[in-house]
């Protein structure tokens, strides 16, 4: 009979060879983990990865639809935009004439203030920030007008005019000979005064602006 020290002995090889095959392979796992690459940047035709570089030689689209179809399209998003004469854009967005549907190519927003809705910035002395093609509109601007006989009028129902709002003040007619804007006063964060140097000969009407 074998002696009972011996079996234990082997018992104990066993199992130290098991530890370590255990060990070795969590070992390994660990290696292979931590040397995991990380996700290729994706190129054209591949799947876009978020938090990476992806690099294409085309245009990507994103079009919203009425029904998820391809048609009718409301509007659509593109990066990388190439208009086919030499003109680039990093992001192009366009908003189509669908009957009953209204919106804008872009939109920003900011909720606190100190914050911007969009910024338009030139990293060039000298170079154009901001170019509109077509009409441009402006919630702080209007036209109002001063009757004959009056030398001022009172524009209300704005806000956010500060004391330190410039209040441009243009007339659009003739007030009479010799009749001008003496000046644009804030009265208020939601009115302010057009005062003219004297009555107004004739009804006049002027353009006004606010800008901070």
């Amino acid at each position: 009979m074998a002696d009972s020290r011996e079996s234990d002995t082997a018992g104990q090889a066993v199992l130290t060879r098991r530890d370590a095959i255990v060990a070795a392979l969590a070992l390994a796992a660990g290696t292979l983990v931590a040397t995991k690459p990380e996700p290729a940047a994706a190129n054209t035709d591949d799947t876009m990865i978020l938090g990476r570089i992806n690099i294409t030689a085309g245009t990507t689209y994103n079009w919203r639809t009425a029904t998820g179809v391809l048609a009718p399209v409301y509007t659509q998003a593109s990066l990388n935009w190439d208009s086919g004469t030499g003109t680039h854009h990093a992001l192009d967005g366009e908003v189509f004439a669908v009957a009953g549907a209204a919106g804008a190519g872009v939109r920003g927003t900011a909720a606190t203030a100190g914050q911007f809705g969009v910024i338009a910035e030139h990293k060039a002395a000298g170079g154009t920030a901001l170019r509109v093609n077509g009409n441009a509109s402006f919630s702080r601007s209007g036209k109002a007008s001063i009757s004959k006989g009056k030398s001022y009028r009172t524009v209300t129902g704005l806000s956010g005019i500060t004391p330190s709002s410039m209040i441009l003040v243009t007339l659009q007619g003739n007030a009479g000979t010799g009749r001008y804007v003496r000046y644009a006063q804030r009265i208020s964060d939601s009115a302010f005064r057009v005062v003219l140097n004297t009555s107004a000969a004739y009804k006049v009407s002027f353009a006004w602006m606010i800008i901070d």
